[in-house]
């Protein structure tokens, strides 16, 4: 009797272990895809009017390595960025230029104290909040004609 009885402790240990186990390996499994979604860079592109006229994402494109070349919700819309909340979205124009951000949605995916102006370097760059679909005008300096309209998409 006692033989079996300390069979059955050391089968529950070793079930217990490789259940301990599994259930890290999904754990950890889900991080490493969540942790795909890196910091946005963004470089606006100005042009001689002193008017934006695109903004592009410098290094990885988020909805790329998270959706493929469909791109999620952002679709087949270049000047869209995909990410995740608690990182990092940063614009620098390509010319020395101060440039704001404003958002025409209701919401914005930021923090409230994100200053969404840039100072005398020209960058904005903002700690995501909120999760949703976000349209943006992006207004430059000393530009007369209309700001330029890109999207935001926080899952």
């Amino acid at each position: 009797m006692r033989y079996t009885a300390k069979n059955n402790k050391i089968l529950k240990s070793i079930i217990s272990i490789l259940l301990l186990s599994c259930s890290s390996f999904f754990i950890n499994a889900q991080q490493v895809e969540e942790d795909k979604l890196k910091d946005q860079s963004l470089v606006v592109a100005i042009n001689e009017q002193s008017c934006a006229i695109g903004v592009t994402i410098s290094g990885v494109d988020n909805c790329k390595a998270k959706f493929g070349e469909g791109r999620g919700a952002c679709g087949s819309k270049k000047d869209c960025v995909c990410s995740k909340k608690d990182k990092t979205i940063t614009w620098t124009p390509n010319k020395t230029k101060k440039i704001e951000i404003k958002f025409t949605t209701p919401a914005t995916p930021f923090k409230a104290d994100c200053a969404l102006k840039s100072g005398t370097s020209g960058k904005v760059s903002c700690k995501i909040k909120n999760k949703g679909t976000f349209d943006y005008d992006v207004h430059v300096e000393g530009c007369a004609g209309k700001p330029y309209d890109p999207r935001i998409v926080i899952q």
